[in-house]
């Protein structure tokens, strides 16, 4: 009967009962091991508790009793592995460590883990309260940003404020899923400073504030599709160079003719890094370098098709890869919208190509290269001028990058980062309904004369949608008709007046498709365009003054025995007009032949 008592506290393993047990209040079956041989409960009764006897283990009741007093509670190799003895001292090989699996917190105080493991938080066995246990790694309890929620063989759940997003993130074909804050764009919020003029443009322009002069002096340049120096086709940087030595020309030249020329700044309409956009670095090479003293001048600037590419491949799922994020807390922030952002929204920034207070690379270098987002607008009262940046870049989708996503195409690490093409194109639509939004906003204010609207797409590329034409649908009838709006673009590599449609002077060119910058590909005519203020403060440009002095019928007039090194001639081609002086293909320029296509 006595050895079946012992057997029955042993298998039912009740914990507490012999830890807490006092002389006199014990169960009989407690009261009859009390006198058993300590090789079957390894147990002594010293004063009115129970504590574990010399060389016996503390947990052989299935709970710890305390060892008896003068004893070491001890860790090391015993008959049945590793275990715990208490010991008069403990030797070498039997430090105090919590072994694989237990708990280091189970004496109450910190025992640590055993060499080799790690101690560990997670719920273990039936439990749900966290505890400790010590293992040689770690198993996740739940999943991080950015990890896979299967990496560990079974689907630990996203950690909190993470989502599960499902993506081809090799473009393989081979789906898993990720833990990220969100898993698409949605609504776009741009951030940026609607405070008028905050570069203080109008500070150096003629006419204005007190300034001697008159409008006429002052002037903007515009070019697209330019940045083929570092990065793009084999005789692009020299063609870049050759178009950007004819800007530089005609500043000086203007300035020649009258001291008052002011040049304000440059536009630029996409396409600015050749093959695959903007990697850290490229900024000196492809523009500072090339445009050296006119890139001391403010330029505004939108995104194309090749800026999106796999050189700047995070730049349309930030939420996955973010560098920057404005909400209301940091709206007044220098990237998040200064004295008077346009929103307080939260919206987070991965683009290489952004201003660097947002995100974008090579620092105080590209200072003067201002893209605040992807779509914005900017004021300068004293000029009554607004420019209005727009993202079309989803109307050519499947040319991201140059050409798609293909095995070698250039937008293929952008696919990659987003976890594939639909979340590509989701984020280019959801730029574009910004860009109509902020497009619409400005029509229906309508607060100025002059407007220039710059983005990287003619009409026949964006499912001919004439941006000037939608501006000004917006407005009123008579609101309308006393703008004056210019529309810029490139895209294609030439220069070339699209349309004349403003009503009031039929003879200026209103549609201008500027992507001859010299970039890409060799393909002429080439050249920039000017525009500059007449005598009543309304806009005009100075490459097309009349009708027919267009870029759309030029002449190369040249020796094909020359033609690294044209020389001018005043010969005309036969039917044929000479283009205007804006552009490197006038015959009555040195440099007339401009970027040659061999």
């Amino acid at each position: 009967m006595r050895l079946l008592s012992r057997l029955s506290l042993v298998l039912t393993g009740a914990r507490g009962v012999l830890a807490s047990c006092i002389a006199g209040e014990c169960p009989d079956a407690v009261r009859d091991a009390k006198d058993a041989e300590p090789s079957l409960l390894q147990l002594h009764h010293q004063g009115k508790s129970w504590c574990t006897a010399n060389g016996q283990d503390p947990w052989a009741s299935g709970q710890r009793v305390d060892c008896c007093a003068g004893l070491d509670l001890c860790f090391g190799e015993h008959q049945n592995g590793p275990s715990y003895r208490c010991e008069s001292s403990c030797g070498v090989g039997s430090t105090p460590c919590t072994p694989k699996g237990q708990d280091p917190f189970q004496t109450s105080s910190l025992v640590e883990c055993c060499s080799g493991l790690e101690m560990c938080m997670g719920q273990y066995g039936s439990s749900e309260a966290f505890s400790y246990r010590c293992f040689e790694q770690c198993p996740a309890s739940c999943t991080q940003k950015g990890d896979n929620v299967y990496q560990t063989g079974r689907h630990v759940p996203c950690c909190g404020g993470l989502e599960e997003c499902s993506g081809d993130w090799n473009m393989d074909g081979q789906w898993s899923h990720r833990c990220f804050n969100k898993c698409w764009m949605g609504e776009y919020h741009p951030h940026f400073d609607t405070t008028p003029d905050y570069l203080d443009i109008a500070a150096s322009a003629r006419g204005v504030r007190g300034n001697d002069g008159e409008l006429s002096d002052n002037y903007y340049l515009v070019i697209g599709d330019n940045g083929g120096s570092a990065g793009g086709c084999d005789g692009c940087c020299g063609w870049q160079w050759q178009v950007a030595n004819k800007m530089k020309e005609y500043v000086r030249n203007r300035k020649a003719a009258n001291p008052r020329s002011t040049l304000l700044f440059i536009l630029l309409v996409g396409d600015n890094f050749y093959w695959t956009g903007a990697s850290p670095g490229r900024f000196d090479a492809t523009w500072k370098s090339v445009y050296q003293e006119l890139a001391d001048y403010p330029w505004f600037v939108i995104l194309g098709n090749h800026d999106f590419g796999n050189d700047d491949p995070d730049c349309l799922c930030p939420f996955f890869h973010e560098r920057a994020r404005c909400t209301a807390a940091d709206a007044t922030a220098a990237g998040c919208g200064g004295a008077k952002p346009y929103s307080i929204a939260n919206q987070s920034y991965a683009c290489n190509q952004l201003n660097a207070d947002k995100g974008g690379v090579d620092g105080d270098l590209r200072r003067n290269f201002h893209i605040p987002d992807f779509t914005f607008f900017y004021t300068i009262p004293e000029l009554d001028f607004e420019l209005i940046g727009l993202d079309y870049n989803w109307y050519d989708r499947h040319g991201i990058g140059g050409n798609g996503y293909g095995p070698s195409g250039g937008g293929r690490g952008v696919a990659k980062s987003c976890g594939g093409v639909e979340r590509v194109e989701d984020s280019l639509a959801r730029l574009r309904d910004a860009s109509n939004k902020i497009l619409d906003e400005r029509a229906k204010a309508a607060a100025w004369t002059n407007y220039a609207l710059i983005s990287h797409y003619p009409d026949w590329a964006q499912e001919g949608i004439n941006l000037r034409h939608k501006f000004l649908q917006g407005m009123h009838q008579e609101q309308a008709a006393q703008k004056r709006v210019l529309n810029f673009y490139g895209h294609t590599h030439i220069q070339q007046c699209d349309r004349h449609a403003d009503e009031e002077d039929p003879n200026l060119c209103t549609d201008i498709l500027t992507g001859g910058a010299g970039g890409c590909c060799g393909d002429k005519p080439a050249g920039f365009v000017a525009v500059t203020w007449n005598k009543d403060g309304k806009m005009t440009n100075e490459c097309f003054l009349e009708k027919d002095c267009t870029i759309w019928e030029w002449s190369l007039l040249q020796d094909n025995a020359t033609r690294s090194a044209a020389k001018p001639t005043n010969v005309r081609a036969e039917g044929k007009q000479e283009v205007c002086h804006n552009t490197v293909d006038d015959p009555r320029c040195p440099g007339y032949a401009g970027p040659l296509k061999l």
